[in-house]
């Protein structure tokens, strides 16, 4: 009885971990790959190597400036349809709305776009980031403090 009880512990507490991590936005750092542009806009096409954290769509992007570029419409992996991208994966990603020579043809690094909310939770959360995704938070919050200092105080 005293095992079941606590195999049930094990279970639940995981099953809590997970649903925190779901709460969370997405945090990753992606580098852009200017010799894999499909496309140069509507929607522009281009490949990137996640270098830390894990990717999704859905997700809006900011630039090294911390200028907003706009949001994953979709991911492609060797010719199939991927709704993430985990840490060391090159994939291609679709947005509308950007026109890549102008946009993104300078820049090296993009990452996810969080709100101060957001890094917050994950400030509170940082037991379950890995170190690669504690890193691209700092990253994040450095771009959006060098825009708006108060950010993330």
């Amino acid at each position: 009885m005293i095992e079941d009880l606590q195999e049930w512990r094990r279970k639940r507490q995981a099953e809590i971990e997970r649903e925190r991590i779901l709460e969370l936005a997405s945090v990753f750092k992606v580098e852009i790959l200017n010799q894999y542009v499909f496309r140069n806009s509507n929607p522009a096409i281009f490949g990137v190597r996640v270098t830390g954290g894990k990717m999704r769509s859905g997700v809006s992007l900011i630039d090294e400036d911390g200028e907003e570029i706009s949001r994953i419409k979709g991911m492609q992996c060797e010719k199939e349809t991927v709704d993430e991208a985990c840490e060391g994966k090159e994939v291609a990603v679709s947005l509308p709305g950007v026109n890549f020579e102008r946009r993104l043809g300078d820049k090296k690094f993009i990452y996810s776009n969080i709100s101060e909310s957001q890094f917050k939770k994950f400030k509170q959360n940082k037991d379950l980031l890995s170190p690669a995704e504690l890193q691209v938070l700092q990253e994040i919050s450095l771009i959006k403090r060098r825009k708006n200092p108060d950010w993330g105080m």
